[in-house]
This record gives C-alpha cells, structure tokens and sequence, in this order.
C-alpha cells in the first residue's frame, strides 16, 4: 500500500496512500472506469472519425446496435452470399443497413474472385421434390469425407430440416461416428423443439449399416429414405444443401488465408451463417426466422478477421 495501489471492492474504490484515485463499477462482468456504447458504424469512416464519435457520448444507449456495411462487405462477412440475398438483408436480419442501392431485377452474379475459385469444383442437380408440412418432420443428411483436420476430424455431418431450411453441422474423427451422431441429433431436436423426426433421408450411406442401427431405426418407429444407388441426385435438397454449406465454408476459409486443418472452424460457421442468411425458397425468410419466429443478427466480421487486443 505504500508505494501502490489498494483496491477497495465493496465501495468501488481505487485508493492510494493519498486517499481515493478513482472510482469503478462493474460492467458485464467486468471493473471499468468508463463505458462509452459503440455507435453506429459506418465503413466508409475513417478510424479517427469512429474514435472522435466514441468520445463524444458516454451515456448508455438501449437502442440495437446497427451494423451498417457495402454490399461486398456484407458479402464476405455471410459466407460470400449471392448479391440478391443481400438485398433482403435489411428485412430479414435485425441491427441491418446495406449502404448501396438493390441490384436490378436480375443481379449479375458476384464479381468475387474467392467465390469464382470456391465454384470450381460445385456441381448439382437442381430435381424439385416435395416439401415436409411441419418442420423435421423430414430431415435430409449427408456424410462428407475431408482431410485431417488440426483436430483429428476427418469427418463433416450435415443435417436439412426440409421445412425450415435450418442446417446443422457435426464433425468427428471416425467414420464409425455417424450412427451415434445421427441419435445425438435426433435427442437434440426432441429436447430443445419438442417435436418428433418421422422421415430420415440420406443416400444411402454404407457407415449406417449395422444391425444396432437398423433396429432403432425401426423401434423408435422412423421412415428411412435412401436414394438408389449411383442417383445421388435423388437426394438434391441434402446434397445442394451440404455443397454450398462446404462451399461456403471454403471460401471463408480462402478468402481468411489460413491453413486446410482448420475446415472444422469454418464448416460450422457457415452452418451458422446460412442460417442467418435471406432465402429465396422461404420468401426471404431466414432459417432461423422460419423456426424459432424471430429474426437473427448478422454476423459483425468477416470469419477470420484480424482481432487487436489493446
């Protein structure tokens, strides 16, 4: 205390041999002399302007925050989403501006050159197939073979439910994983949506036939639809589903410049931003929206942008 600083916690209180220095309160869970709110921010700001702002209003603001961004901002911070689901950002996400004008009636397709690299090797059927009534009442799946990851995991599981859109993405290390993950997702939904899965469609995935599967499959009373075989196009909702979540995903991780074994990182957060993103097929509505009747928040930085801690 003689030659430092005491901290009296119980008053708030920074005190030296002199008496008080200042006083500190706490703030989401944390001791801060000053709390000043971010206002909105606007890419087109200069650092200094943004500063000036903050030091301008130290009184807290109940009002939402909004993030306000260029198209290609928008762009890169979604998962390098197409140009017209940004045009429904602003009504679909709240805390939402797009600072340029929509596109015309037909948009030009994106001009990125992470996406025209991301593409190369995406290719699906487009076969329509009927829709589910309520939602997980179908869910689609697919089972994707990637590298090792930094992790271990080799493996990427994505679930569609086929009324809502909603995604959902599991990775794991063992082939032999998928049967259980199949079960965690199918507890998951019963839990936190207290509805049942009737109809389990897949293509026929050759990591599902065992006996113990087989048998709780047909106990708990499931339909299981598979594709025939070599048709994967028969199974279009789920394999266009998991392709642009891969893709998606792909191209974060491009555009971030980090390494291969992190795909892990990236595969969930496109899961996450797809579904937080407008689709056309729900009316501009996002996954999120559609399931849970309240809009998201849009993702605040490009995945795998520079972080400065001061």
């Amino acid at each position: 205390m003689e030659n430092g600083v005491d901290w009296l916690i119980r008053m708030g209180l920074l005190v030296d041999k002199d008496g008080p220095i200042c006083k500190v309160f706490d703030k989401f869970n944390q001791w801060i002399l000053e709390y000043n709110p971010v206002q909105e921010y606007s890419n087109h700001q200069s650092d200094h302007e943004v500063f000036a702002s903050s030091k301008k209003s130290s009184k807290k603001s109940t009002r939402a925050l909004t993030s306000a961004a260029p198209k290609d901002i928008w762009h890169k911070r979604l998962g390098h989403v197409s140009m017209e689901a940004i045009d429904h950002l602003s009504d679909a996400l709240d805390g939402v501006k797009v600072t340029e004008p929509r596109s015309p009636p037909t948009p030009l397709p994106s001009p990125c050159e992470v996406c025209t690299i991301a593409n190369m090797q995406y290719q699906v059927s487009h076969r329509p197939a009927r829709r589910a009534s309520k939602v997980f009442e179908r869910v689609h799946f697919d089972l994707i073979q990637m590298s090792r990851a930094y992790n271990g995991d080799q493996w990427a599981m994505h679930f569609l439910c086929d009324k809502s859109q909603t995604h959902y993405g599991y990775t794991f290390a063992n082939k032999s994983d998928a049967r259980e993950t199949v079960k965690d997702f199918d507890a998951f939904v019963k839990r936190q949506y207290k509805v049942e899965i009737l109809i389990w469609h897949t293509d026929g995935e050759k990591a599902l036939e065992k006996a113990e599967f087989d048998n709780w499959l047909l106990t708990e009373g499931f339909l299981f639809e598979t594709t025939a075989p070599y048709s994967s196009s028969q199974n279009g909702r789920a394999e266009r589903a998991g392709g642009l979540i891969m893709q998606k995903a792909r191209a974060m991780r491009i555009d971030a410049k980090v390494p291969k074994d992190l795909w892990p990182e990236f595969f969930k957060s496109a899961v996450y931003i797809a579904n937080r993103t407008p689709t056309k097929q729900l009316g501009w509505l996002t996954p999120h929206e559609v399931l849970n009747q309240e809009l998201g928040r849009p993702n605040p930085r490009p995945i795998g942008a520079h972080l400065h801690i001061l």
